[in-house]
């Protein structure tokens, strides 16, 4: 995998960033979430907690940053099922994973679920947060102080750049 995220350690050196697969639920405002680092696989995280919820579902890309000149802004997607939805975490997985201009939305209208893969790898998911625990763990990842909050100097590279 491509490196997407490193700290700048100083003008001319870069250090990746790594989370490990490590989780932890916090309080943000009203709502409780789990804030994930799944380093090797974030897409492939997303989408094992995303095929634990019934669907149907919803993509929400945000983009931050364009090279091509498409509009920046946010384009979602017309309802899918979790067949649509596995065939595009195939087509797009690592595109997602792998670059940093944009943030990925995936949300279940089944029940009510939000999973965000952000700009940084860092994941959010909201809704069912005990059946994502123990989704996490069933797939290697640890509870603990979860992955470090973004800080700056931060390099988040577009891929191919890094």
């Amino acid at each position: 995998m491509k490196i997407k995220v490193s700290d700048v350690v100083d003008e001319d050196e870069y250090r990746p960033v790594r989370y490990g697969r490590t989780f932890i639920r916090e309080r943000v405002a009203d709502a409780e979430r789990l804030r994930i680092g799944y380093d090797d696989v974030p897409d492939g995280c997303v989408q094992v907690l995303a095929s634990r919820l019934s669907g149907p579902f919803q993509l929400l890309y945000v983009l931050h940053t364009t090279r091509t000149g498409a509009e920046l802004g946010r384009y979602q997607s017309p309802e899918l099922s979790s067949r649509d939805l596995a065939d595009f975490f195939r087509a797009f997985g690592r595109f997602i994973a792998e670059d940093s201009r944009h943030d990925l939305w995936v949300r279940s209208h089944g029940e009510p679920a939000t999973i965000v893969l952000d700009r940084h790898n860092i994941i959010f998911a909201y809704g069912p947060l005990d059946l994502f625990q123990q989704t996490l763990v069933k797939n290697g990842a640890v509870a603990g102080d979860g992955p470090p909050t973004v800080g700056y100097p931060r390099a988040s590279l577009p891929r191919g750049l890094g």
